[in-house]
């Protein structure tokens, strides 16, 4: 079961990506699926995990998203250099953090808590 993951982690919710293939201004995880933003359903998956934080990775003027996802922290990839770099970009915002974090692409509403909860365990596991 999904809300029964104990461990202590961090999400790291990757979304600063251009979307140029949408052909939309719209940021591509603010796109609707079911009457909300992808990144909603995201957010959604994580929540019954409790994760000790969530810093969302997005790029200069995703004002939308910001609002789409109050309650996270946020980190800005000023240059979309890639998943390695978006990544590297939340790391001031976990700088005294300590636990497993687990990286999740923002547009991937179909993730359910209880794949995640499978790799928080797997992941746990192998330590």
């Amino acid at each position: 079961m999904a809300n029964e993951y104990k461990h202590k982690f961090a999400a790291v919710v990757l979304v600063a990506g251009k979307g140029e293939r949408m052909k939309s201004a719209l940021p591509k995880v603010m796109h609707k699926l079911a009457g909300q933003p992808l990144i909603a359903h995201v957010l959604q998956s994580l929540t019954p995990l409790n994760p000790e934080k969530t810093v969302v990775v997005i790029a200069p003027g995703m004002d939308s998203v910001r609002q789409a996802a109050a309650g996270c922290e946020f980190a800005v990839q000023d240059k979309q250099q890639g998943t390695g770099h978006a990544v590297a970009c939340a790391e001031s915002a976990l700088k005294n953090y300590s636990g497993a974090v687990l990286i999740l692409y923002g547009d991937a509403p179909l993730v359910t808590p209880e794949t995640l909860s499978r790799i928080l365990e797997a992941a746990s596991s192998a330590e």
